[in-house]
């Protein structure tokens, strides 16, 4: 049984936001633009949040992710609201 024919876009949309394009190719196959790509020089792409991997221990973890629950918090918002408030009570010396 042949596969039906799958229709191919004629071009890549434009974007006036990276959050414009991150919606759009989330719900599209980037497979289906491949023909239409070229290669990009000179991105100037600001990042506003970094993430940061810190080694946490298991039990911990834990009892961070009920409080967060509690709290109606990600743990990752809990712990940075725990992080700044500790980092800013404490005078660097």
């Amino acid at each position: 049984m042949q596969k039906p024919e799958t229709k191919r876009p004629a071009s890549i949309p434009s974007f006036d936001s990276i959050k414009e394009a991150s919606e759009f190719w989330d719900t599209h196959d980037s497979a289906d633009y491949w023909n239409l790509s070229r290669p990009v020089e000179d991105v100037d792409i600001c990042l506003e949040r970094r993430v940061h991997l810190v080694p946490v221990e298991s039990h911990l973890l834990s009892r961070i992710q009920e409080y967060a629950r509690h709290e109606g918090l990600t743990p990752e918002t809990l712990i940075n609201i725990w992080l700044t408030e500790k980092t800013l009570s404490k005078a660097v010396a």
